[in-house]
């Protein structure tokens, strides 16, 4: 008699497949890369749907922190070692490590793949180990490096990504003198303002005096480089306004950074 035994086995490099999905929201498996602030996602704009996005506008503030990120897990990791670095002296301003990390799953409760997740209160806070906050314009990396359980204690994949520290406000450098940057064109009302910032600008935001927002406008800025912008106003306020009195409601005008929304 003459028996036979079938066998399964793998032939290839154990450690060459991906372990994180990919950030690209077209080609993902199981699940995109995204990590958010509090306000948006980050690199997109918080205000415009259709404003700039990619990953030099990746910025957050104390805030507006880096609050989740999620992602797509195609086989399990022994470890992820987490890691937020000074980009430019390489200190490390924190340091996790999550063990047995597994593989993203469909939950037919849900409806969907059920991504890993890291939640704000397992993530960096923006200050250094002493719990020190951080000048402005810090930029730091961040990693998550993850380890299969394959023998040898070598990285196989990684995300990474870059961003910025925007803690300082936009400067209006023409605010003491609004009522000469008024004008009237072709029945329509205009403002021109000269704005400043050290890092990229998200949007300027027209409100009432309720706090409703009446107009958005997107802006193109070099951080640190003054730039002048005309805007649309027509209907938002009236030509007569006297200068003390524009400055006396901030709520009327404000110009947002890329990362935090409250600034006037």
């Amino acid at each position: 008699m003459t028996l036979s035994l079938p066998l399964v086995g793998f032939y290839g490099d154990w450690s060459a497949a991906d372990v994180f999905d990919t950030e690209d929201e077209e080609n993902y498996s199981l699940y995109p890369v995204r990590a958010f602030t509090n306000a948006a996602q980050l690199g997109t704009n918080p205000y415009i749907r259709t404003g700039k996005s990619g990953d030099k506008y990746n910025a957050f503030s104390y805030d507006n922190p880096l609050a989740e990120i999620d992602f797509g897990m195609l086989r399990n990791a022994r470890k992820i070692i987490i890691t937020v670095t000074d980009t430019a002296n390489g200190t490390k301003y924190f340091d996790e490590t999550w063990n047995y990390a597994t593989k993203s799953y469909y939950s037919a409760s849900y409806g969907q793949v059920i991504p890993a997740y890291l939640e704000q209160k397992e993530l960096w806070d923006g200050n250094d180990k002493d719990g020190n906050a951080l000048p402005d314009g810090t930029k730091v990396t961040f990693r998550m490096d993850a380890y299969l359980d394959d023998g040898d204690d070598t990285v196989d994949d990684s995300i990474v990504f870059d961003m910025t520290l925007d803690t300082e406000k936009p400067q209006i450098l023409n605010a003491d003198d609004i009522q000469a940057s008024l004008s009237t064109e072709n029945g329509r009302n205009y403002l021109t303002l000269k704005l400043q910032d050290n890092a990229y600008m998200a949007a300027v935001l027209f409100e009432s005096t309720s706090g409703a927002i009446m107009g958005k406008f997107d802006v193109e800025n070099e951080p640190g480089v003054a730039f002048e912008q005309k805007f649309d106003i027509t209907g938002f306020v009236v030509l007569e306004l006297s200068p003390a009195s524009a400055m006396s409601s901030p709520s009327w005008l404000r110009t947002t950074p890329a990362t935090r929304p409250f600034w006037t």
